[in-house]
């Protein structure tokens, strides 16, 4: 926890050297390449119904990295984002853990259905394609300790966007003449409505594995597809810097759950903050 604080950390001293002057009226315009790399911590829990009926909750460090082209008419991002460590349960002052790795793939297009140029707000309306894949390791399940998750879903995705700016400032102190320079602002809220969704997981629950002595990894997993599975949601402030790179800090918000198909269902649901940087390369 301390090693991700110290990154953190680093992200916003780079931000000093991350913004070197050039014009900025190429700014406003924003019809560039990023690549982005991010870094935060994530809250999460589950419940595997096939294994246990009991909630697991710990906090993981996530890290991500994407690439996102931006232009008047639409917004194109490709994103890996990746989280680990534990969930946990405390069952009369005993501690259970169970480690965890998640990796989480998407794509996405968005489309300006903005009618007039100069509004305020700006209306995007668009369709993602995601994976997800959940390794969950827990020893004292005993034959049912291991378990992986794969679900890819399709989405329909829709974000309103705020983009402003703060006027250059000079305020003097005693003898010091203190200037802010004007600054550039996106403020944006995502959302992700998975419609279909693909999931391949244990077809088995943990009752009908007590009396075995054998770890059947895979021979047991079944397909399923699944409608309507969730949601995931997303708000980001970007500060674009004089250079076109930008900073940002954004939170994420994701819900998944099968019960309404399956007996043994999963539900996961986890809530990030994460810092980012954009690097504008094109």
């Amino acid at each position: 926890m301390k090693r991700l604080i110290q990154i953190l950390f680093l992200m916003l001293i780079f931000q000093i050297s991350f913004g070197q002057d050039i014009e900025n009226d190429t700014i406003k315009i924003k019809a560039f390449h990023y690549v982005l790399t991010g870094a935060g911590i994530s809250s999460a829990s589950y419940r595997d119904m096939g294994v246990s009926p009991l909630v697991y909750s710990g906090y993981m460090p996530v890290f991500s990295i994407a690439h996102k082209a931006t232009k008047p008419q639409y917004i194109w991002d490709a994103s890996i984002e990746y989280a680990f460590g534990s969930y946990n349960r405390n069952i009369s002052n005993k501690n259970y853990s169970t480690s965890a790795n998640n990796v989480f793939v998407q794509m996405n297009y968005l489309r300006n259905i903005t009618s007039e140029p100069d509004a305020v707000l700006i209306w995007m309306i668009g369709a993602g394609l995601s994976h997800n894949t959940s390794v969950r390791v827990s020893p004292h399940y005993m034959n049912s300790q291991f378990v992986m998750d794969n679900f890819s879903s399709l989405s329909i995705n829709g974000r309103v966007q705020y983009d402003f700016s703060l006027k250059a400032k000079e305020k003097k102190i005693w003898f010091l003449n203190c200037i802010r320079p004007e600054r550039h602002y996106t403020f944006g809220i995502k959302l992700d409505v998975p419609f279909g969704t693909m999931i391949h997981r244990p077809g088995f629950s943990y009752v009908s594995h007590a009396t075995t002595n054998e770890i059947n990894e895979f021979d047991d997993y079944k397909w399923h597809l699944l409608l309507f599975t969730g949601v995931r949601a997303k708000l980001e402030l970007l500060r674009f810097l004089e250079n076109g790179n930008a900073v940002g800090i954004s939170y994420h918000f994701n819900l998944f759950s099968s019960k309404q198909f399956l007996n043994q269902y999963l539900q996961m649901a986890d809530q990030s903050l994460q810092l980012s940087l954009l690097y504008r390369f094109k």
